[in-house]
């Protein structure tokens, strides 16, 4: 019962603060009842005890009008409409076998300008970024590898993303260590 009240107080209160039709110059009071309650009125009632409460100024916080599409700043007027992204080595679908390292090439026209970077991605995770667009992965694991690249500023915003290309790398497994069989003796 108690939070019932409380929330109709808080209605009533937002009401009266939000109400275009109170002036600034109302007074607003609090009255407790016989039974305790509280309730806060702008005509108290004659035989009630009432005590005038103060309110606070309403803060009015203007909106900022949206920026227009097309011109958000500097920025945006720099950025190309860059026509193409693509990972040129390795191959789709490359089977490499023990490699230790593997060279990611890339190809972007026209040429990154100043605070664009080429970022690679392998298997969901940047691999790093580069201006020349060259990466080198270090000890692929074994298994299925997809590769993107994308074209990121400075806040590392993507602005272009190449096709995927998968790729596999094999590896022996050091379970499979073949001992040479010696050879067999002649019987006696």
């Amino acid at each position: 019962m108690r939070s019932f009240r409380q929330a109709l107080l808080a209605i009533t209160l937002l009401s009266l603060f939000m109400s275009p039709l109170a002036s600034a110059n109302s007074e607003i009071y609090r009255v407790v009842e016989k039974d305790g309650s509280v309730v806060y009125t702008d005509e108290p009632a004659p035989d009630a005890d009432a005590e005038a409460v103060e309110l606070k100024p309403i803060q009015i916080v203007p909106t900022l009008a949206p920026a227009k599409s097309g011109s958000t700043g500097k920025e945006e007027a720099a950025t190309p409409n860059y026509a193409a992204l693509t990972i040129t080595t390795p191959e789709e679908k490359e089977n490499l076998r023990n490699p230790t390292e593997i060279t990611v090439k890339t190809n972007i026209s026209p040429e990154l300008l100043n605070g664009h970077y080429i970022r690679l991605m392998q298997n969901g995770r940047e691999v790093g970024l580069s201006k020349d667009g060259t990466f080198i992965i270090k000890e692929p694991y074994r298994g299925e590898h997809t590769l993107t690249a994308q074209v990121v500023d400075k806040r590392k915003k993507v602005l272009l993303t190449s096709t995927p290309r998968t790729i596999y790398v094999y590896r022996h497994s050091a379970l499979f260590n073949p001992q040479p069989t010696p050879p067999i003796a002649p019987a006696p």
